[in-house]
């Protein structure tokens, strides 16, 4: 959604399942603030967590071993963290004065243990500099991890395949390390009808629950003539294929398409609202105006982007420090380092800040 009440549907490639997003409980998405909170998934957004009140900004380091979160719609001058996933979230007050929080930021493989929040106080920059390297009492060893896959419902094979990821176990409070890479096993899957779609000129009807040919031109090469005692429809060798990108093997076989005995209707409430491709004799009319289009349309999304880019940078202060910060433009005028040391335990840690002017 473009309100901005709403933070952004955020993960990272190796925070293994993890997801932030914010949002409401109810049949729809409601716009009042009072009414949004920020929710967490570690199965890939299969099932949600509410984790604060509010709309909160997050950030992975350590490759999802540490998140930290920071409210951007008020002042303040705290952040929060967990070192395990949501199970426990500890607040860290970095100043006695506030500021306007925008972003926090890590680096790009998301795999340090240093993060970087930024905002403004005063119409000046700030930059807040967090450091975990003193957090954890040891690294991650082999007993802190464990096998997880992915679920499409309740189908662990999605796209012909079977994926696990090793990832930390969520009460293992360790660190992984830069070094540490996310391992997964793939195994294929054997090939049900949840693998095949309709091919082209066919369309799938939940009456019949196959895929009917529907096309306003036959290809004799391809579609058989029916039989003499045709009696509504005929099985063909073709209408179904996989789905593009699928790995599945063995299984059941492609299955085949059918196509309607001549007189023959098909039920007004499966009736494909699709438009039917064009004769082949108008294809080289129809390839022009395919060019033609595609260029407008290129055309048309190069300037809604930079439209959209324009009014961002002037309007949206994150969107502006953002780009500000990401391409070097202007300096901060206040640093701050903050040092999260080992053994947390208090839901509220107070540290003792360095302010640089």
């Amino acid at each position: 959604t473009s309100n901005n009440i709403f933070t952004f549907l955020y993960s990272v490639p190796n925070a293994v399942g993890l997801m932030f997003g914010s949002g409401n409980v109810g049949s729809e998405l409601d716009t009042s603030y009072a009414d949004i909170n920020t929710y967490l998934s570690r199965d890939a957004g299969v099932t949600w967590e509410e984790t604060h009140i509010g709309s909160f900004v997050p950030e992975f380091g350590d490759h999802g071993g540490i998140i930290v979160v920071a409210d951007p719609y008020h002042d303040s001058s705290q952040f929060e963290f967990t070192l395990d996933e949501g199970l426990h979230w500890h607040k860290c007050v970095f100043s006695t004065e506030n500021m306007r929080i925008r972003n926090i930021r890590v680096s790009p493989r998301w795999d340090s243990r240093q993060f970087v929040l930024y905002g403004v106080r005063d119409n000046k920059a700030v930059l807040l500099h967090i450091d975990f390297t003193n957090t954890f009492t040891r690294k991650c060893d082999s007993n802190d991890y464990e096998q997880w896959t992915p679920k499409f419902y309740d189908r662990e094979c999605v796209l012909g395949q079977k994926i696990s990821y090793k990832r930390r176990k969520r009460e293992s409070i360790c660190f992984n390390g830069e070094e540490h890479e996310t391992k997964k096993i793939v195994s294929p899957c054997l090939c049900s009808i949840l693998d095949y779609e309709c091919d082209d000129c066919f369309f799938f009807s939940p009456a019949l629950q196959q895929c009917v040919y529907n096309c306003d031109f036959t290809n004799a090469s391809q579609i058989p003539n029916p039989p003499t005692n045709c009696n509504y429809s005929y099985n063909v060798p073709i209408g179904w294929r996989k789905v593009e990108g699928d790995a599945c093997v063995n299984g059941i076989p492609q299955p085949q398409g059918i196509v309607l005995c001549p007189g023959a209707t098909i039920p007004p409430w499966t009736e494909p609202t699709q438009t039917n491709p064009l004769p082949p004799n108008d294809t080289q009319t129809s390839s022009k105006t395919v060019i033609v289009v595609v260029t407008l349309l290129v055309l048309f999304i190069i300037t809604l982007i930079c439209g959209i880019f324009f009014v961002l940078y002037k309007k949206n202060p994150r969107f502006h420090d953002f780009v500000a910060y990401t391409l070097n433009i202007g300096a901060p005028s206040q640093y701050t380092k903050v040092t999260i040391d080992e053994g947390v335990e208090d839901e509220n840690v107070h540290t003792n800040t360095q302010i640089q002017i």
